[in-house]
């Protein structure tokens, strides 16, 4: 695959105790087909816009415990262009997602040398709300369509460690999808600087 261009907004609101980050995303893409045994080859575009929602509400529990209920609501439609390999014909059309999620993020954090160390865990469970996406091959008069049968529900279990000094900030987290079968792994690590 050969990356066109990413291009995204976000922005975080927080009032007290409530929380919410809004992301807005495009992936301009082409993707590069091609096999080892012949010289077939083809590079359609695709294309993706994509926006989710995340809000929670934090608790304070005793003893520098937390509690967040969490909620998601993500989008996303892609559109591949129709191309041919090996004298037929892939039209992957378009293809969307609307999917949810309700969670609970478990942490706890302290002081530590004038930074604030935070461990979390986290639990919940996605649903997929869009209908099942499909593609259609034609090679002469035959006509073959393809409809994915993607698992509408499945849970998501993980846990990461939050690390706060002054205006600067690290994140590790990693999560596991189960549900059917799907099973999917997740680490993500990032920082911010600030000066």
């Amino acid at each position: 695959m050969r990356l066109g261009a990413m291009v995204g907004a976000y922005g975080t609101y927080i009032a007290g105790p409530w929380y919410a980050d809004l992301l807005l995303k495009a992936d301009l893409l082409e993707i590069d087909y091609k096999a080892s045994f012949a010289a077939a080859r083809a590079s359609p575009g695709s294309n993706t816009l994509g926006l989710r929602l995340d809000t929670g509400y934090r608790f304070d529990l005793p003893q520098r415990f937390f509690l967040d209920p969490e909620a998601s609501i993500g989008w996303a439609s892609t559109d591949v262009d129709t191309f041919a390999l090996y004298g037929a014909s892939l039209n992957p059309g378009g293809g969307e997602s609307l999917r949810g999620r309700v969670g609970l993020r478990l942490g706890a954090n302290w002081i530590s040398n004038g930074a604030l160390i935070e461990p979390f865990a986290q639990a919940g469970v996605w649903g997929e709300f869009a209908d099942d996406n499909s593609a259609v091959v034609t090679d002469g008069p035959l006509v073959f369509a393809f409809t994915d049968d993607f698992d509408d529900t499945w849970a998501e279990v993980g846990g990461g460690i939050n690390y706060f000094a002054g205006d600067s900030s690290l994140f590790f987290k990693g999560d596991a999808l189960l549900g059917g079968e799907l099973t999917g792994f997740n680490l993500k690590g990032g920082g911010r600087l600030g000066w």
